[in-house]
């Protein structure tokens, strides 16, 4: 006897999914920004994960976890957790859905099922915008609103051109503070702090007194930073009126532990085109790498990811595209490799540590897609995953 208010239930559960299986696909988690007015603003907590120098795989913080549906319980099971039944005459009958629910559950099996059809360390990028959500190290920019005397509004922003910097790096700041009442902002300061408040820097800022100041600039610190923290934050400050306010920016600042310096000999070996990564590397450890793979003329085409140890007798690391994809996207190259991202992966009190891809971009030549072999790659639990939302999709009519 078919319990269709069991699966009714289920979907529920389901529908709340929705939003997380839209964006499945691995990405990565930008340190997010905050400010405070006090003078010793709370910075948020950073992503930590578990690996440590043994070089053992771990489960990442860096990327994007994937909600899972519930499996399906045993009919018996099901019975015994929902005392509460229908009358016995409407057991078998079909449950009416509002049609937006019914939508929703149709979106999320063709969604799923989309995005298993190809490995999930190479994975087709749908649009420019998707991805925007792969380029790591994006500008960082903190606003907050002040109330003022006389119900007025002060605004201040804080804008830096990325979140992570390595030592020897130009920073690009860009600030804009406002009156709603036109009163004058005065005695802008800006500084380095440690996330404790101490000062490390001051940076000159020579601007007039106005309601209104629109400013930018570029610092260069590296002539400083040796025995500085790794976590830092700018922090602006401006009086109006009587009150001294201020916004506060976090940013890293650090040496790189691995360094991407060539793709080495792409080829193709069964359904996948192969990336071998040339890495230099300060620390043996388990590290993670992400990139994405554009056609020629710009078009974002997969998102790939690797990870694993990097030690002197273990075989470094490679990205796979998969040929598969390539073949569906018809993008035979040539390609342009960029957005990479390396990461060493922390533990034990060591926080994770940030690589660098000086070159930015690295160039892959064309390959004749007949050349793939027919894919192989299957994954049983999201096959059973697939089957679960196929059957909510279709018994709940």
């Amino acid at each position: 006897m078919k319990q269709r208010w069991v699966l009714a239930g289920l979907a529920l559960v389901i529908l709340t999914t929705v939003a997380g299986l839209a964006a499945m696909k691995p990405g990565t988690t930008s340190a997010a920004s905050q400010a405070s007015a006090t003078a010793s603003p709370a910075l948020p907590a950073q992503q930590t994960v578990t690996a440590s120098d043994d070089l053992r795989p771990v489960n990442s913080g860096t990327r994007a976890s994937i909600p899972q549906p519930p499996m399906p319980l045993p009919a018996e099971t099901m019975a015994a957790e929902n005392p509460i039944a229908p009358a016995s005459d409407n057991r078998d009958q079909a449950l009416t859905l509002p049609a937006t629910m019914r939508q929703s559950l149709t979106q999320v099996a063709d969604v799923y099922r989309a995005q298993n059809r190809y490995p999930p360390f190479s994975q087709p990028i749908g649009s420019e915008l998707e991805a925007l959500r792969y380029q790591f190290n994006q500008p960082q920019q903190v606003s907050i609103p002040f109330p003022i005397e006389n119900g007025a509004t002060f605004d201040a922003r804080l804008t830096l051109d990325r979140y992570h910097y390595f030592i020897g790096d130009e920073q690009q700041l860009a600030l804009s503070l406002t009156t709603s009442d036109d009163s004058l902002i005065r005695d802008t300061s800006l500084s380095v702090t440690q996330l404790d408040g101490t000062v490390l820097h001051r940076q000159s800022l020579s601007l007039p007194s106005s309601p209104s100041i629109q400013h930018s600039l570029t610092v260069d610190l590296s002539d400083q930073a040796d025995n500085w923290p790794r976590e830092l934050q700018w922090r602006l400050q401006a009086s109006v009126g009587q009150q001294r306010l201020s916004v506060a920016a976090p940013f890293t600042l650090e040496a790189p532990v691995v360094t991407l310096t060539a793709i080495n000999e792409p080829h193709i070996d069964g359904e996948f085109l192969v990336l071998p990564l040339s890495l230099e590397y300060d620390r043996s450890g388990y590290y993670f790498v992400q990139a994405n793979l554009y056609s020629a003329d710009g078009q974002p085409l997969l998102h790939l990811e690797t990870e694993g140890p990097l030690a002197a007798r273990e075989p470094g690391l490679r990205l796979r595209a998969s040929g598969p994809a390539l073949i569906d996207l018809e993008a035979p190259g040539p390609y342009v490799l960029r957005d990479v991202h390396l990461t060493r992966m922390g533990g034990n009190g060591v926080p994770d540590l940030q690589g660098e891809a000086p070159q930015g971009q690295f160039q892959i030549p064309a390959f004749d897609l007949e050349g793939y072999a027919d894919s192989t790659w299957s994954d049983p639990l999201a096959q059973q995953r697939q089957e679960f939302l196929n059957s909510l999709s279709t018994n709940l009519q």
